[in-house]
């Protein structure tokens, strides 16, 4: 078996419910650069819309990703937590 503490960056093999736990932990990430976005975009170019944009972007984006890990996290720990059912005829090998 593979030892799954060898590779910390290991996003795609991870488990629904450890993408949730890292979403939750880019909240922090993502609220201060919605928050920097507009205020850099003032000062650099004088214009704060296409800094509005990205926090408005960056928020939507962060959301989705939240609600499908959600019920991904959810479905998994579902299949995980079933009892497998078998017919007479369909033993486990």
């Amino acid at each position: 078996m593979e030892n799954r503490g060898s590779r910390p960056f290991g996003y795609w093999d991870s488990s629904y419910r450890a993408k949730l736990r890292r979403t939750w932990i880019a909240l922090p990430f993502c609220i201060v650069a919605a928050v920097a976005m507009p205020i850099f975009t003032a000062v650099k170019y004088g214009d704060v819309v296409s800094g509005l944009a990205f926090s408005v972007v960056l928020a939507v984006v962060w959301a989705c990703q939240l609600m499908y890990a959600k019920s991904k996290a959810k479905a998994e720990a579902e299949t995980r937590n079933a009892v497998p059912r078998y017919d007479d005829n369909e033993l486990p090998r």
